[in-house]
């Protein structure tokens, strides 16, 4: 932010500036990040549905978040319900955040084609 004012005799002040970011409804954080190993996600590439194999866990929370950190899909799996179709996806990379009934976070990269 640059602020100038170069006419003679009238002076100011910067009294309030912001930034609102609008449209971004979740972002990943780097902090969100727990290994598990016990969860594996497959194919990958894909191109329309993606599964995961877990044995460790009920259930799993799965959110997959474009490069610019934007939530683009949320789901919970089960074990019956392990899969996650991304055929609506745009052609590009994404990270899957996935969470366990435990609270145990990772984070995988996906490659949507």
């Amino acid at each position: 932010l640059t602020i100038s004012d170069s006419f003679i005799g009238d002076d100011g002040t910067l009294d309030y500036w912001a930034i609102e970011y609008c449209g971004i409804d979740e972002v990943l954080a780097t902090n969100d990040v727990t290994l598990t190993n016990d969860i594996i996600m497959y194919p990958n590439p894909s191109n329309t549905t993606v599964n995961f194999s877990f044995s460790n866990s009920k259930n799993l929370d799965v959110k997959l978040f474009d490069m610019l950190g934007r939530s683009v899909l949320k789901t919970t799996l089960s074990q019956a319900n392990n899969a996650v179709n991304v055929s609506n996806l745009a052609t590009g990379a994404y990270l899957v955040q996935i969470k366990t009934d435990n609270g145990k976070t990772t984070t995988k990269r996906l490659i949507v084609e």
